[in-house]
């Protein structure tokens, strides 16, 4: 019970589950400030341990200590400061896991918050599986929808996903600077009975079974109603920690408040829902794609893009060097012919020697160009210092280099081959070398 909320009661209840030495999860209840969470830390033990416990620090301090607590009087105000603690949490496990080199630590986390002007209103908001459910009436409903690739992929048993696809999650707290919050807002009514859980509960204990222990066990405390929860999920086999915490509302709720709201609140409420449109959402799509913690996929097309710019500088000059300064071409070339020119006649060996000189030339310029790209839109620097980073970008391209220009050397002398054809297969071998040194030697990746 608290002054703001004496018709909430809450409890919660943890458990390491019976194939776990650590307890990976983390959960925080604040009766007095209508906020509950809980969070499931991944990426082995210390990882998700220090994962989860971050994220409910963040948030206790956030209603505790932060000076606008006093004025997180509304869920939309609550939720303002939730997505402040929640984003300075996943900076903290990022900082942190990059100085103790624990690589994939993060969280799930899912919050509670309600409303301390208008009773009859609350909010969720989630990243990652852990979930909220809402029991009224004797029907459950889950409130939110897992951030995983099976649900992504509408599959609602992971069982049915190839072993290393299971229990992947699309979204979670520690992977970026700032976390996606799924936000969901709520009509409280009385008598509903809230429960936030981790997926130590939710898969061990299906959605059915899981009303059915709700309506048995309604007459018992939340205290005695977590542990029958958790009893039921070891009994299934507690392959991971499983944590529960329960909010019951009171049979009757307050009215809401008549006074004006403080300006600070109305701030912390117009903080929360400018969120960018037009232009400015345009900006931001753009300022996280360049990102070095943009998603995967975006992180791979950067790669692309930055590889066909350099890849397009190193053929333009080694076209111009190749006609202006070191004749390397024939009449028989495709841009020869493409663009009308007429070459001078060459031996083999001299069209050889020019065109190597040639790709040199194009190379230091177009590597200059990608490393500088690299570094600061794709890679994460960091695994050597910078100087370090660079000669071995450039280790790893010459080697690249000199691989790719003995075949394009044998295509030309021995076989015969075009200038242009033989350069393409040079230049398709030297990318293949280049991307996979780049991601695994010379960048964090």
């Amino acid at each position: 019970m608290s002054e703001w909320f004496p018709y909430l009661t809450a409890a919660v209840l943890s458990d390491v589950g019976c194939r776990r030495e650590n307890n990976e999860d983390a959960a925080v209840s604040l009766p007095e400030c209508g906020v509950f969470a809980v969070a499931d830390g991944m990426g082995g033990a210390a990882a998700g341990e220090v994962a989860s416990r971050f994220t409910v620090e963040a948030i206790r301090d956030a209603f505790t200590q932060s000076p606008d607590a006093p004025f997180a009087l509304t869920a939309e105000a609550s939720a303002r400061l939730l997505v402040r603690a929640v984003n300075d949490a996943s900076q903290a496990i990022k900082a942190y896991a990059a100085a103790h080199d624990l690589a994939g630590s993060g969280t799930t986390v899912v919050v509670l918050a309600f409303d301390r002007v208008t009773p009859a209103r609350a909010c969720v908001l989630h990243a990652g599986d852990s979930r909220a459910y809402r029991f009224r009436d004797g029907l459950l409903s889950q409130l939110t929808a897992d951030h995983s690739l099976a649900a992504a992929a509408g599959v609602t048993e992971e069982e049915s996903l190839p072993m290393r696809f299971r229990g992947v999650i699309t979204r979670a707290v520690g992977l970026a600077p700032d976390v996606e919050l799924e936000r969901t807002a709520l009509a409280v009514r009385p008598n509903d009975l809230y429960l936030l859980c981790t997926d130590g509960l939710s898969k061990m204990v299906p959605d059915p079974q899981l009303a059915a222990l709700l309506t048995r066990a309604s007459g018992r405390s939340l205290e005695e109603l977590a542990q029958v929860l958790i009893d039921h999920a070891l009994q299934a086999g507690g392959e991971d920690n499983v944590s529960v915490l329960l909010v019951r509302v009171a049979e009757r709720l307050p009215p809401a408040a008549d006074a004006p709201l403080p300006r600070q609140t109305r701030l912390l409420e117009n903080e929360l829902q400018s969120q960018p449109t037009g232009v400015a959402l345009l900006k931001e799509i753009i300022r996280k794609s360049l990102s070095h913690d943009a998603h995967p996929l975006v992180q791979f097309i950067k790669y692309g893009v930055v590889g066909g710019m350099a890849t397009s500088l190193h053929i333009v000059t080694f076209f111009l060097c190749g006609w202006f300064l070191l004749p390397c071409l024939t009449q028989d070339d495709i841009a020869v012919k493409l663009l009308g020119l007429t070459a001078p006649a060459l031996t083999q060996s001299t069209r050889a020697w020019n065109a190597g000189f040639c790709n040199a030339i194009g190379f230091v310029l177009s590597n200059t160009f990608c490393y500088v790209l690299n570094r600061l839109f794709v890679f994460k620097p960091g695994r050597h210092h910078w100087v370090m980073e660079f000669l071995l970008f450039f280790a790893v391209s010459g080697i690249s280099m000199v691989l790719g220009t003995a075949i394009q050397t044998f295509l030309i002398t021995q076989a015969g081959v075009q200038t242009t054809l033989a350069f393409g297969a040079n230049i398709v071998c030297a990318l293949f070398i280049n991307y996979a040194m780049r991601k695994f030697v010379i960048f964090k990746g």
